[in-house]
């Protein structure tokens, strides 16, 4: 499941001609894959592993997360006293008839990651069905 909905998200990066790298975890929050197009930043993968972290610890997707911390000054400190979590756009979580089984996260393509992870998390869905 976590390298389909990889492979799936990268594909549809390239698909917009973009490079990108894309995590999953776990509910756990262990990585379970990451890859990464050639040319790719160390950040922008730094970036896909972080808001995968993100997405799954506060079941929500990463832009959300960036919304509501603007507004609510405890969970803006509750993330910024973790550096392997990141709210930018991109992360988005997993879940399997209402339960967390994960999370994916795309870096280093600004204003597309979203996309890419939502392509990722599609095909994770349509397998199951």
């Amino acid at each position: 499941m976590a390298l389909q909905a990889a492979q799936t998200a990268l594909g549809a990066c390239h698909a917009q001609g973009v490079s990108v790298a894309v995590s999953v975890v776990d509910s756990a929050g262990i990585l379970k894959v990451t890859l990464a197009d050639d040319g790719v930043s160390e950040r922008g993968v730094i970036t896909s592993i972080a808001k995968a972290q993100a997405a799954n610890e506060f079941k929500m997707p990463t832009s959300a997360l960036a919304q509501k911390i603007a507004t609510d000054s405890g969970l803006a400190q509750r993330l910024a006293a973790n550096p392997g979590y990141a709210a930018d756009a991109g992360g988005l979580p997993m879940f399997v008839e209402g339960e967390l089984v994960g999370a994916i996260g795309v870096g280093g393509a600004r204003g597309k990651e979203e996309a890419c992870a939502q392509a990722g998390l599609e095909r994770v869905n349509a397998r199951r069905k």
